[in-house]
């Protein structure tokens, strides 16, 4: 679904100098409204996106989720330097390009009475949406074709990469985490609040960590990224972050992908989110669970075991009475 085509080629040596290459052309980047878009041989073909609508009927709150995820796929090709504030400008872009760049979409949960909200996990061609700005007109620039030009691609490659990786590490903990009540006991007590143990699991949803590791290999072979022995051999320029996706952060060097990053910021950014906690917020309990799975290894290497969760939370008597119902989400707030 992804192919890769390294972006810089530099230097030949021949005859006692040194001639610089044009590299071949690997990347366009449309201006649309003031927006630059930059699409490149890295970017996904399609960007798995899950938004929410809302609107008077089910049929209008789908129309404007699908908006929102074309909005958001918009968001991550966005290289201007100066940042989106107005989300208005992307939401204009979005009404104006929309039309057919959605392959495929399935709707989740849908609720409310006089106004509908849905759920929808949809997936945005961004191939398609590239092939729309160079049929309307947009102002079309193609990078490389100079030595400023191998800059600006390199600039905006690196953006791009950091990007479309916060895209994917940001959703891990919003969408890409499956959680399931196994049982709630109550607890014997003579006390004045009842102890009440929740078991549940945290997993990975399996088609989500297949893009994301798909992504990552990728973004190592793009990068060049690769295990070196002798540690003193990698270049500290390069700012290497590595990534294991065994289940239990094993050793076997199929299970560690090897990311250049070329930049402190998006190494910073890449190593925040792998080892961040996981917080899942009990209903109607007001508890929050916090835990860091492979404290060394990162989520990405999230073991069976580590899926059990096991917490007891209290409750007054008299509240029982009305608690019909238990559930849990990611994220937690007070």
């Amino acid at each position: 679904m992804r192919r890769l085509v390294v972006l810089l080629v530099f230097l030949l040596v021949g005859s006692g100098c040194a001639v610089i290459n044009h590299p071949t052309v690997t990347a366009t980047s449309y201006v649309v409204q003031g927006v630059r878009f930059y699409f490149s041989t890295f970017v996904p073909s399609e960007i798995v996106v899950v938004s929410t609508g809302t609107g008077e009927t089910r049929e209008k709150a789908i129309d404007n989720a699908l908006l929102a995820a074309v909005q958001e796929a918009l968001g991550v090709l966005v290289v201007s330097e100066v940042m989106i504030r107005d989300d208005q400008v992307l939401k204009n872009i979005a009404i104006l390009y929309s039309d057919g760049v959605v392959n495929s979409y399935k709707v989740g949960q849908c609720k409310g009475d006089s106004r509908q909200s849905c759920e929808i996990t949809a997936v945005v061609s961004a191939t398609r949406l590239q092939k729309k700005f160079s049929s309307s007109g947009a102002v079309a620039e193609v990078d490389g074709k100079d030595m400023y030009g191998q800059y600006i691609t390199s600039k905006n490659a690196i953006f791009q990469r950091k990007r479309l990786a916060e895209y994917y590490l940001s959703n891990i903990r919003k969408n890409g985490l499956d959680l399931k009540i196994e049982s709630i006991k109550v607890l014997p007590t003579t006390a004045n609040t009842v102890p009440i143990e929740v078991n549940y699991t945290v997993k990975w949803n399996p088609e989500f960590k297949k893009n994301a590791i798909s992504f990552f290999k990728n973004l190592q072979k793009e990068t060049g990224g690769k295990f070196e022995y002798y540690s003193y051999k990698r270049k500290e320029s390069d700012y290497q972050f590595m990534l294991t996706h065994g289940e239990r952060g094993t050793f076997i060097q199929n299970d560690w992908i090897y990311i250049n990053t070329f930049d402190k910021s998006f190494y910073d950014m890449m190593n925040l989110y792998v080892h961040a906690d996981i917080k899942v917020w009990i209903t109607p309990f007001r508890t929050c669970d916090t835990y860091q799975p492979q404290r060394l290894s990162g989520i990405f290497a999230m073991s069976e075991d580590e899926s059990k969760r096991k917490i007891v939370v209290y409750e007054y008597p008299e509240v029982l009475k009305n608690i019909d119902k238990v559930s849990l989400s990611l994220g937690c707030w007070k």
